[in-house]
């Protein structure tokens, strides 16, 4: 499963950078979704907790927060992902 996520979030990350740019809130919403379903398989409950705001901030149109939410949660996987590496090697 780290396997999976290791090689999947790089897509996922690039997801939400498309729909942060193009301040698409629906896109921000289901991508924010995809990798919060992602990140909760691990014990990384901040990831999972800041990838469910940035979830939220789509779902109710707040663009405006979505950048730096995203951000945030690139911060915490920068944490996690090392990790992971590490257990699949």
């Amino acid at each position: 499963m780290a396997a999976l996520f290791v090689s999947e979030c790089p897509r996922l990350l690039a997801a939400l950078h498309a729909a942060v740019a193009a301040r698409d809130a629906v896109a921000i919403d289901q991508a924010a979704h995809a990798l919060k379903g992602s990140v909760s398989n691990f014990a990384a409950p901040t990831a999972a907790a800041v990838a469910e705001r940035l979830e939220l901030a789509g779902r109710v149109g707040d663009v405006a927060a979505s950048a730096e939410l995203l951000r945030a949660l690139e911060a915490e996987l920068e944490r996690l992902l090392p990790t992971l590496r590490e257990m699949i090697t």
